[in-house]
């Protein structure tokens, strides 16, 4: 008797603050539906302690079907049939798999939900038809502290035409203008504007884009969707910074049935390079890199890109962009940008960046994810089990120990390194590597080699002449490594290859310029002399740019990575690829530019962002 009222106690529903009650007035039904399992029991525990109700009986006052991952959309198809004698599931409830909620519990708050909409809550095998919920909802652009790509519950306008832009930096194409696929009609119907079909404009407007999911660093699909980049040809460019109204005409689109104009790509004319001179704009662009950062944080990709192709466009204006209207006529930077533009002109801030600043949650997961070895989903983890400061995670956090050096070193890991310092270590690694082996070449990439004042960290691609993998370069590393951790140059290894992986091509670790104590990040890329090219644009950046060089070559049914630029790449259903495809270059750099038809861009000319 003692032990049931112990576990009536253990299952009783102790409803949170009302703020976090996420799920207020919404019927969820599990499958499996019942709490046999703990995980399930403590799943659907946390649920209804955020307001939800737990159906049992399925019907149609159910708002979400919430299926265990361990079942496909044939198991749960088969489930409806046998016991409720169901085909197909009502178009008013939305099927997701068990991580949207979990998800939504780590990242929202009252009245918002993620977007259910995306292909990582899918429930595994579903068709496309079942896979996009039929509920239609508007993102909630203005609420920062409600996690990324969330929505309100409200029915959107009838008119789809009156829905807020996909993201904030797009513009030039209105509802009524954009191509639609007859999978995605009923969608915009409702006003939808979900990843998918953010996806199936870009593939008509620019076919054969690679989708990059062979890279190594491939991109995810995150709570702000994928993150491939939208079109660069969304706007013909010309001498003037300043574009044509958004009404006007496209032009460019002449001689390629995609409408890709490769005279309007990024790659094609490069960046303003380091300006030393006062930017009129600077104050804007400080605003908005800090909204940029946050929407990194909340692994938000999609407003992040957004915001970092205004600064680029804002970077190369000659005189300060004061109202919306100016801000709308330049490339890249849509309406509502436009608008925060004018605010922070006005009021020297903006009301959006200072809420997201006054909310403690959003301050503590920005402060955790500046640890070392730690991601979104980890951090929101941590907010949720309840900790707050850094001490709190070393006293009560079982942490790895990448993330105790992390913690340990937080302040020298988020200090920038003047470029000097970035000269200093790096002659020293180059010395040592001439001593082990004169021939071997060690370069330093990223925002150094592209001229930047400061760094976040050093970069260091290792090659050698004739070398074709990195297998052949891997001892080297390992006699480099263990030079400057007995000079005491390296003093933390963070990730080592291992010598039996002949694939793995990574060191990162910290070191320290003698005489100073703070600790830098310090990255070691082993590059075959075969792919050195390649990597040398891929690991030089900006990442616009290399998005722009790497659309340029999807437009001509190429692909380009950090291994090389290559043609013939065929794939099979879900873009599988099933060959490699011919390589065109990679060893060279200029060769890449000149095989895509770019003219050469200095790296100090990279500068998209």
């Amino acid at each position: 008797m003692l032990q049931k009222k112990q576990k009536r106690k253990r299952d009783e529903v102790t409803l949170v603050p009302e703020k976090q009650q996420i799920f207020r007035g919404l019927n969820f039904f599990y499958l499996p539906p019942d709490g046999k399992s703990s995980i399930r029991r403590q799943r659907i525990t946390l649920a209804l302690n955020r307001g939800a109700n737990w159906v049992k009986d399925f019907g149609v006052h159910v708002n979400y079907v919430i299926v265990d991952n361990s079942l496909t959309y044939q198991h749960t198809m088969a489930f409806f049939k046998s016991t409720y004698d169901m085909d197909v599931l009502p178009e008013s409830i939305v099927l997701v798999n068990e991580n949207y909620q979990i998800d939504c519990i780590k990242f929202c708050a009252s009245p918002a939900l993620l977007n259910p909409k995306q292909e990582m809550y899918a429930v595994k095998g579903s068709s496309e038809e079942y896979a996009v919920p039929q509920i239609p909802s508007q993102v909630a652009e203005d609420t920062m502290d409600q996690g990324p790509d969330l929505q309100r519950r409200t029915p959107p306008q009838d008119d789809p035409q009156s829905q807020p832009d996909d993201v904030e930096g797009e513009v030039g194409m209105d509802a009524s203008s954009r191509p639609r696929s007859p999978s995605s009609e009923k969608h915009w119907a409702l006003g939808y504007s979900d990843a998918l079909d953010k996806m199936i404009r870009i593939a008509q407007r620019t076919k054969h884009l690679p989708l990059n999911e062979d890279e190594e660093e491939e991109e995810p699909l995150s709570p702000g969707g994928s993150m491939q980049d939208r079109g660069e040809s969304d706007r013909e460019g010309s001498h003037s910074p300043i574009r044509a109204p958004v009404k006007k005409k496209r032009k460019g689109t002449k001689g390629t049935k995609s409408g890709f104009n490769q005279e309007n790509s990024s790659c094609m004319k490069g960046g303003t390079g380091i300006i030393a001179t006062y930017n009129p704009n600077e104050r804007t662009i400080e605003v908005l890199k800090e909204m940029a950062d946050i929407y990194d944080g909340l692994n938000d990709q999609w407003r992040s890109r957004a915001y970092r192709k205004a600064i680029g466009s804002l970077k190369k204006q000659t005189h300060k962009i004061s109202t919306s209207k100016e801000a709308f006529e330049i490339q890249w930077i849509g309406e509502r940008l436009a608008q925060k533009i004018e605010e922070i002109v006005l009021t020297d801030g903006l009301r959006r960046l200072e809420y997201a600043k006054l909310d403690p949650r959003e301050r503590v997961l920005q402060d955790f994810l500046k640890i070392y070895d730690v991601g979104p989903s980890q951090a929101g983890l941590w907010y949720q089990q309840g900790h707050r400061t850094l001490d709190d995670l070393k006293a009560h956090v079982d942490l790895t120990t990448n993330q105790q050096i992390g913690i340990d070193h937080y302040s020298d890991f988020n200090t920038r390194i003047p470029r000097e310092q970035v000269t200093s270590l790096g002659d020293i690694v180059k010395k040592a590597a001439a001593i082990i082996d004169p021939d071997v070449e060690a370069t330093i990439g990223g925002s150094y080699r592209r001229g930047a004042e400061s760094s976040g960290d050093i970069d260091f691609l290792i090659s050698k002449p004739g070398s074709t993998s990195c297998a052949g370069l891997l001892s080297f590393l390992d006699d480099l490594v263990q030079n400057l951790t007995n000079s005491g140059f390296l003093v933390a290894a963070l990730a080592v290859p291992r010598l039996e992986k002949t694939s793995s091509s990574k060191w990162h670790g910290a070191c320290v310029l003698p005489g100073n104590p703070i600790w830098r990040r310090i990255d070691f890329l082993l590059v075959p002399e075969s792919e050195f090219g390649a990597a040398l644009i891929y690991f030089t950046g900006d990442d616009i740019f290399n998005r722009s060089i790497r659309l340029l070559a999807g437009s001509k049914g190429w692909r380009l990575n950090q291994r090389g630029l290559y043609k013939d790449v065929m794939r099979g259903p879900g873009r599988e690829k099933l060959n490699e495809g011919t390589l065109i270059e990679g060893r060279d750099e200029k060769k890449i530019f000149e095989a895509l038809a770019v003219p050469w861009i200095p790296p100090n000319h990279r500068i998209m962002s």
